[in-house]
This record gives structure tokens, sequence and C-alpha cells, in this order.
């Protein structure tokens, strides 16, 4: 074999060797990426699969829990909703009244009923929307306020000038609870038909 002839097969083998060598790693490659693309399509059919099924256990817990938690939440708004009447009851005329011997007793029935308002607020309030604790919790100073002051004890025989000044501190922290009243029982009323958590969605994909 000459060298021309040798010249001319080694450099045919190696350009078939390359081509075969490129045709395989290109099969290869093209059997890989199926393969790959195969497993992510059936991950995704699966991953949805558990995602409609999470999400529908869920809302069928939450279903559940509202089954079970609006009677029990209502009646604790109920509660509120009673001894914040009481108290509006027991300050029935209380305005007119002009002298401290009128206005103490009254007041601490007042305060009375106010303090059982919060006490049970506070044990209860896990019962309770974020949304209508929020608002409580934002207002409830004016109550609290009031129910320390109606608490306090008269002081023996006041100088005239001494009543006038209790009377007007009590008519004071009234007035501030004849602004808070209202805007609580209208959160009251609206907690009490509040429909509760909504369902989740399933997402797109």
């Amino acid at each position: 074999m000459s060298s021309s002839s040798f010249f001319f097969f080694f450099a045919t083998f190696s350009i078939g060797l390359v081509l075969l060598v490129v045709i395989v790693s290109w099969t290869i490659k093209t059997l890989i990426a199926r393969e790959m693309n195969l497993k992510f399509e059936e991950f995704r059919k699966n991953l949805k699969a558990e995602t409609e099924k999470t999400l529908t256990d869920f809302n069928r817990q939450v279903q559940l829990q509202k089954a079970q938690g609006v009677p029990e939440r209502n009646e604790k708004v109920a509660h509120l909703y009673a001894y914040l009447m009481d108290l509006v009851k027991a300050g029935k005329g209380f305005p007119a009244l002009r002298s401290t011997e009128e206005l103490v007793p009254r007041a601490r029935k007042i305060a009375d009923y106010g303090q059982d308002f919060i006490e049970f607020y506070q044990k209860n309030g896990l019962y309770l929307s974020d949304a209508f604790c929020l608002y409580l919790d934002r207002h409830l100073d004016v109550l609290e306020a009031a129910c320390a002051r109606f608490a306090k004890e008269a002081p023996k025989a006041p100088t005239e000038a001494q009543e006038r000044a209790q009377i007007e501190e009590i008519r004071d922290h009234w007035k501030r609870l004849e602004d808070f009243i209202p805007g609580v029982v209208i959160e009251l009323k609206k907690e009490y038909y509040r429909i509760g958590a909504g369902d989740l969605k399933t997402p797109r994909w």
C-alpha cells in the first residue's frame, strides 16, 4: 500500500470514527433528554394530584371547623353583647344625675358590667376572628379607663369643688363610653354573621 493510499484510508477512517462518535453522543443525549422529560411530566402530574388532594383535605377540614366553631363563636359573641347591653341599661339616665351620692353607686354597677365584658373577651378571644379582636384591642382602653374610674370609692365629705370635679370626670368617661358602645355593637353584629375562612383554590399549572 502506497503512502498516499494509507493516508487516504487513515483520513477516511478518522472522519468516520468522529461521525460515529457524534451520532452516538447525539443519540444518547436525545434518549436522556426524552427520559428526563418523561420523568418531569410524571413528577408534574403527581405533584398536581398531591396538591389537589391536599387542598381538598384542607378545605374539608375548614368546613368541618366552621361547622363546629361557628355556633361556639356566636355563643361567645352573644355573651359579649349581653354584657354590653347590661352596661347600657345600667347607664340609662346616668348623665342626668347631679350628685356623687347618686352617681357613684350607678358608676360601680356600670364598672361591674364593663369588667365582665373585658374579662370574658380576654378569656375567649381565641374563638373570635382576628378582625374583631384587632378592632376591640384598639378601642378597649376607653372601657378599661371608665371601669377603673367608676370603681373608685367616693371621697369622704368632699368639698363642693371636689364634688363638681368628680362629677365632671365621671361624666367625661361616660361620654367616651357613649362613643365607644355603638362601634362595638356594630362589630359584634359583624362577628356574629361573619362567614369565616374562604376555600383555597387549586392553582393553574
